[in-house]
């Protein structure tokens, strides 16, 4: 039969279950809703075991979660502040639902750094359940990539030079990312939001590519303060390009894979995060048929272009500006 599964599907299954040693999910109207009244339905997951490091701060005690990685750099995977589960390591025991934006904002403060401490805080996290003592789990792999930087007003780019490879930018920020840089910078400025998804944009899949650090590139996240760019990046045979487009702004979203095929892996048409080039936040999940829609539009073509409009996906959240992000691969 006829069922479009329900839209918010894998963000709540990653909500119950991410991170955690063993989970079980019920397929379940009352878990997910019921994006079919009358109809009998089934819940498919898939999923990866992963090994990571981690580590848990508890609250009011002053000890963080310390991320060293080393030579290597921290790439943080999950986190959680709240009660994420009963299975801690201060016996914290009721409900308590983890602030969401737990993960982002320890990626906002770790990721790519070679040391990081995380403190267990509502001042860093907001309070997700006033009056009950809480935790911090944060899941990281420490990870090789090339790395380099570029100093604001010396005309010196970031250079990725791949070779017969295909550059792959795993991380970026224009500001003051870290008081451990080439340059001596110290001070604070929080880098740039856009920061990774600019440099995607330009230099995802070329072979060689040069970033300068420049407020006509990212704009400028702290006026009157000398700025730095940090790019991580690795040298892979298939890259994945991504791409987004915002609503009402007239340009769409284009894949361009030459003489090869467009191979779609992802497309979301709604706030798929409140990190993304169109500047936007909010709350919006993506439309069920996002994925769906752009393969039937793109998938094996070598040029495609998709604008960021209701018209395509169908309205996910009326009144509420919102943006198409695609993931793709070229293939032969």
């Amino acid at each position: 039969g006829s069922c479009d599964p329900a839209s918010s599907s894998t963000q709540k299954v990653k909500d119950l279950c991410e991170g955690r040693n063993k989970c079980e999910v019920q397929a379940s109207n009352s878990v997910f809703g019921d994006p079919c009244v009358g109809i009998r339905k089934y819940l498919i997951v898939k999923w990866k075991c992963q090994s990571y490091k981690k580590g848990e701060s508890l609250e009011h005690t002053g000890k963080p979660v310390v991320m060293d990685c080393k030579k290597k750099f921290v790439s943080v995977e999950f986190a959680a502040y709240g009660i994420y589960s009963s299975d801690n390591s201060f016996g914290l025991q009721g409900s308590c639902t983890p602030a969401p934006s737990s993960t982002q904002k320890v990626i906002d403060l770790c990721q790519g750094k070679k040391k990081c401490e995380v403190q267990a805080s509502n001042s860093v996290f907001g309070d997700p359940c006033v009056g009950i003592r809480k935790y911090l789990i944060v899941k990281w792999k420490c990870q090789s990539y090339k790395k380099g930087e570029s100093l604001e007003h010396t005309g010196k780019p970031v250079v990725m030079d791949c070779k017969k490879k295909f550059v792959s930018v795993e991380f970026a920020a224009y500001g003051i990312h870290s008081g451990d840089n080439s340059f001596g910078l110290q001070g604070s400025c929080t880098p740039a939001p856009s920061s990774t998804q600019k440099v995607i944009d330009l230099c995802q899949g070329k072979k060689k590519c040069e970033v300068q650090a420049s407020n006509s590139v990212f704009g400028d996240p702290c006026v009157g303060i000398r700025k730095y760019l940090f790019v991580l990046w690795k040298c892979v045979k298939k890259p994945v390009f991504a791409g987004t487009a915002c609503e009402h702004s007239g340009k769409a979203l284009t894949m361009d894979c030459g003489s090869r095929s467009i191979d779609v892996i992802f497309a979301a048409y709604g706030l798929h995060s409140n990190v993304n080039s169109c500047g936007l936040k909010g709350n919006c999940k993506p439309a069920a048929s996002s994925l769906q829609k752009v393969k039937s539009l793109c998938q094996g073509k070598s040029q495609c272009s998709v604008q960021a409009t209701n018209s395509i996906f169908g309205d996910p959240c009326s009144g509420i500006r919102k943006y198409l992000y695609a993931k793709w691969r070229c293939t032969s």
